[in-house]
């Protein structure tokens, strides 16, 4: 587990919250702080990043992560996700049924056993190792120069060797997402957003989510509007997260 570490305090000191964040596979820790930027203002930040690749393998780091904060004295506030890391986060709060902190997850990406989207994942790893991640970059900004998720691409995948994002995203691609039943386990205050119009992140499948979890709250966004600043997606998390109605952002808006 690529944590950062939280310092030891005083016993005088006051205990504050912590925030444990998770990216998605082929992501990196800086995409993940910028989308929770707001969440995790005034909190302590894990940022749990390993095992890559496999969501079930994350449970276990985000309860280390926890248990780590506690013995430090912070009190986990938050528990968010993005694509896999949404799957992990989802999938700790089934186990757990700790209900007294905020579970954001955003843009996840299936349920339970992976389908066809996942093969997308599982093609994207294959293309990358036929051609290199300079030669994939270079074609996908050729198709869409003015895409977020593109640009973001490019910020990311290079801090990886090659080979470990390929390995990363193949086991993305045979990694279970929760399943219908584990969904209905979760009791923490859930809030849930999707993409309209994401190929990868379909809005059905966050619509499907806030169906199953007890009392979750669902955003739908326009996939263009992270394009600005991607802490619109934990913004609308954590507005989601407090709703337990849903709540579909007018088109465009942020």
């Amino acid at each position: 587990m690529a944590d950062q570490q939280a310092p030891r305090r005083s016993p005088s000191s006051k205990p504050r919250g912590a925030a444990i964040l998770l990216p998605g596979a082929g992501s990196s820790e800086d995409f993940v702080r910028r989308v929770f930027a707001g969440v995790a203002l005034d909190r302590e930040v894990r940022v749990v990043t390993r095992p890559v690749g496999d969501a079930r393998g994350l449970v276990d780091s985000i309860e280390s992560a926890i248990s780590d904060l506690t013995g430090r004295g912070w009190r986990t506030e938050v528990v968010a996700g993005v694509s896999l890391g949404a799957h992990a986060a989802a999938q700790w709060a089934a186990r757990s049924r700790i209900r007294d902190l905020d579970l954001l997850l955003v843009m996840p990406a299936w349920t339970g056993s992976p389908g066809a989207i996942a093969a997308a994942t599982a093609a994207a790893a294959d293309r990358l190792e036929a051609v290199g991640v300079a030669e994939e970059l270079a074609r996908i900004r050729t198709e869409s120069p003015d895409d977020w998720v593109v640009a973001e691409l490019t910020r990311a995948w290079p801090q990886w060797s090659e080979q470990a994002l390929i390995s990363a995203l193949r086991a993305t691609a045979r990694s279970p997402a929760p399943t219908v039943e584990e969904l209905a386990q979760i009791c923490a205050r859930t809030g849930i957003v999707g993409l309209r119009s994401d190929p990868l992140h379909p809005h059905s499948t966050a619509s499907g989510w806030h169906a199953a979890i007890p009392g979750a709250g669902l955003v739908l966004i326009d996939r263009s509007a992270p394009a600005d600043d991607v802490a619109v997606l934990g913004a609308a998390a954590a507005l989601a997260a407090r709703s337990t109605h849903r709540h579909e952002a007018p088109s465009g808006s942020r």
